[in-house]
Protein backbone atom coordinates (compact mmCIF):
# COMPACT_ATOMS: atom_id res chain seq x y z
CA UNK A 1 0.00 0.00 0.00
CA UNK A 2 1.22 3.26 -1.16
CA UNK A 3 1.57 5.33 2.71
CA UNK A 4 3.39 8.21 4.22
CA UNK A 5 2.09 9.24 7.65
CA UNK A 6 4.11 11.61 8.38
CA UNK A 7 4.17 13.48 4.96
CA UNK A 8 2.25 16.87 4.95
CA UNK A 9 0.96 18.50 1.46
CA UNK A 10 3.19 18.28 -1.35
CA UNK A 11 5.88 16.02 0.26
CA UNK A 12 7.13 13.39 -2.07
CA UNK A 13 7.77 9.97 -0.80
CA UNK A 14 9.97 7.69 -3.44
CA UNK A 15 11.34 4.44 -2.83
CA UNK A 16 14.99 4.28 -1.53
CA UNK A 17 16.42 3.60 -5.20
CA UNK A 18 14.37 5.91 -7.02
CA UNK A 19 15.75 8.49 -4.36
CA UNK A 20 19.30 7.70 -5.33
CA UNK A 21 18.98 7.83 -8.83
CA UNK A 22 17.73 11.57 -8.70
CA UNK A 23 19.22 12.94 -5.89
CA UNK A 24 22.83 10.97 -6.61
CA UNK A 25 22.94 10.15 -2.77
CA UNK A 26 21.57 8.55 0.42
CA UNK A 27 18.20 8.92 1.75
CA UNK A 28 17.71 12.40 3.78
CA UNK A 29 15.38 15.12 3.40
CA UNK A 30 15.80 17.94 0.73
CA UNK A 31 14.26 20.81 0.26
CA UNK A 32 12.30 20.22 -3.72
CA UNK A 33 10.37 21.98 -6.21
CA UNK A 34 8.41 19.90 -8.57
CA UNK A 35 5.26 19.90 -10.92
CA UNK A 36 2.55 17.71 -12.40
CA UNK A 37 3.51 17.39 -16.38
CA UNK A 38 1.19 15.58 -18.83
CA UNK A 39 2.12 11.45 -19.19
CA UNK A 40 2.87 10.88 -22.58
CA UNK A 41 -0.07 8.85 -23.23
CA UNK A 42 -2.09 7.82 -26.73
CA UNK A 43 -4.11 5.56 -25.42
CA UNK A 44 -8.04 5.92 -24.03
CA UNK A 45 -8.62 6.32 -20.36
CA UNK A 46 -9.12 2.63 -18.62
CA UNK A 47 -11.47 2.35 -14.87
CA UNK A 48 -10.46 -0.33 -13.02
CA UNK A 49 -12.80 -1.99 -11.02
CA UNK A 50 -11.67 -3.43 -7.35
CA UNK A 51 -11.63 -6.97 -6.53
CA UNK A 52 -14.53 -7.19 -4.27
CA UNK A 53 -16.89 -4.06 -6.17
CA UNK A 54 -20.43 -4.72 -6.68
CA UNK A 55 -24.07 -3.05 -7.07
CA UNK A 56 -23.96 -2.38 -3.38
CA UNK A 57 -20.02 -1.07 -2.59
CA UNK A 58 -18.23 0.38 -5.73
CA UNK A 59 -14.18 0.91 -5.78
CA UNK A 60 -13.14 2.20 -9.27
CA UNK A 61 -9.57 3.29 -9.85
CA UNK A 62 -8.77 5.45 -13.00
CA UNK A 63 -5.85 4.59 -15.08
CA UNK A 64 -3.92 5.65 -18.20
CA UNK A 65 -4.86 9.08 -18.19
CA UNK A 66 -2.98 12.24 -19.48
CA UNK A 67 -3.33 14.39 -16.19
CA UNK A 68 -4.61 14.21 -12.76
CA UNK A 69 -8.14 12.95 -11.54
CA UNK A 70 -9.62 15.96 -9.50
CA UNK A 71 -12.79 14.03 -9.22
CA UNK A 72 -15.70 11.06 -10.00
CA UNK A 73 -19.19 10.33 -9.69
CA UNK A 74 -20.55 7.36 -10.32
CA UNK A 75 -24.70 7.38 -11.39
CA UNK A 76 -24.66 10.80 -10.26
CA UNK A 77 -23.15 10.10 -7.27
CA UNK A 78 -20.18 11.72 -5.97
CA UNK A 79 -17.54 9.31 -4.53
CA UNK A 80 -15.22 9.40 -1.44
CA UNK A 81 -11.44 9.06 -2.45
CA UNK A 82 -9.43 6.90 -0.51
CA UNK A 83 -6.24 8.39 -0.84
CA UNK A 84 -3.76 5.11 -0.08
CA UNK A 85 -5.11 3.27 -2.61
CA UNK A 86 -6.79 6.03 -5.32
CA UNK A 87 -9.96 4.32 -5.51
CA UNK A 88 -12.90 6.45 -5.67
CA UNK A 89 -15.84 4.56 -3.54
CA UNK A 90 -19.50 4.15 -3.25
CA UNK A 91 -20.12 2.37 -0.46
CA UNK A 92 -24.16 1.72 -0.66
CA UNK A 93 -24.45 0.31 3.07
CA UNK A 94 -26.35 -2.64 2.20
CA UNK A 95 -28.22 -0.58 -0.78
CA UNK A 96 -27.93 -1.25 -4.23
CA UNK A 97 -25.92 1.92 -5.59
CA UNK A 98 -24.97 0.79 -9.03
CA UNK A 99 -25.54 -1.65 -11.85
CA UNK A 100 -21.87 -2.73 -12.82
CA UNK A 101 -23.16 -3.60 -16.69
CA UNK A 102 -24.28 -0.07 -17.60
CA UNK A 103 -22.32 2.22 -15.24
CA UNK A 104 -22.60 6.11 -15.83
CA UNK A 105 -19.04 7.46 -14.63
CA UNK A 106 -18.41 11.51 -14.99
CA UNK A 107 -14.61 12.02 -13.91
CA UNK A 108 -13.28 15.70 -13.78
CA UNK A 109 -9.56 16.59 -14.18
CA UNK A 110 -7.51 18.70 -12.42
CA UNK A 111 -7.75 20.97 -14.85
CA UNK A 112 -11.37 21.03 -15.31
CA UNK A 113 -12.12 18.77 -17.62
CA UNK A 114 -14.81 16.76 -17.65
CA UNK A 115 -14.75 12.91 -19.14
CA UNK A 116 -18.69 10.91 -19.41
CA UNK A 117 -18.84 7.76 -20.47
CA UNK A 118 -21.38 5.03 -19.63
CA UNK A 119 -19.59 1.52 -19.35
CA UNK A 120 -20.17 -2.14 -18.65
CA UNK A 121 -17.29 -2.87 -15.58
CA UNK A 122 -16.46 -6.51 -14.17
CA UNK A 123 -14.72 -6.40 -10.64
CA UNK A 124 -11.04 -6.71 -10.70
CA UNK A 125 -11.23 -5.53 -14.23
CA UNK A 126 -9.82 -2.69 -15.97
CA UNK A 127 -11.97 -1.37 -18.99
CA UNK A 128 -10.84 1.15 -21.62
CA UNK A 129 -13.22 3.94 -22.02
CA UNK A 130 -13.82 6.02 -25.16
CA UNK A 131 -12.29 8.92 -24.23
CA UNK A 132 -9.28 11.02 -22.72
CA UNK A 133 -8.22 14.19 -21.02
CA UNK A 134 -6.59 16.83 -23.33
CA UNK A 135 -3.20 17.92 -22.61
CA UNK A 136 -3.01 20.80 -20.09
CA UNK A 137 -0.14 22.82 -20.81
CA UNK A 138 -1.11 25.37 -18.17
CA UNK A 139 -1.55 22.47 -15.55
CA UNK A 140 2.08 21.73 -16.19
CA UNK A 141 3.45 24.49 -15.89
CA UNK A 142 2.15 24.86 -11.94
CA UNK A 143 5.81 24.48 -9.80
CA UNK A 144 4.79 23.29 -6.23
CA UNK A 145 7.22 24.17 -3.65
CA UNK A 146 6.82 23.16 -0.62
CA UNK A 147 6.69 25.75 2.35
CA UNK A 148 8.95 23.24 4.52
CA UNK A 149 11.43 20.74 3.27
CA UNK A 150 9.96 17.88 2.27
CA UNK A 151 10.46 14.05 3.15
CA UNK A 152 11.46 12.24 -0.06
CA UNK A 153 11.51 8.55 0.11
CA UNK A 154 6.77 7.27 -4.63
CA UNK A 155 6.86 10.12 -7.66
CA UNK A 156 4.19 9.03 -10.46
CA UNK A 157 5.09 9.41 -14.06
CA UNK A 158 3.59 12.54 -13.71
CA UNK A 159 5.68 14.68 -11.49
CA UNK A 160 8.81 16.23 -12.49
CA UNK A 161 11.30 16.65 -9.93
CA UNK A 162 14.67 18.38 -9.66
CA UNK A 163 16.15 18.31 -6.44
CA UNK A 164 20.03 20.18 -5.39
CA UNK A 165 21.16 17.83 -2.86
CA UNK A 166 23.41 20.68 -1.89
CA UNK A 167 20.30 22.16 0.07
CA UNK A 168 20.36 19.20 2.42
CA UNK A 169 18.87 19.52 5.11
Amino acid sequence: MDQCPGCAYSDLDLSPDVFESIAGQSYTKLSIEWKFVDCPISNKVQYCLKTGSSEFWVAVQPANFVSGVESLSINGQETSLIDSAYYFLIDGSGESVADLSSMGVSMTGVNGEVLEETLSLTADECTEGSSQFSSSVDASQTTITPTKPSRITSATSTEELRVSPSESL
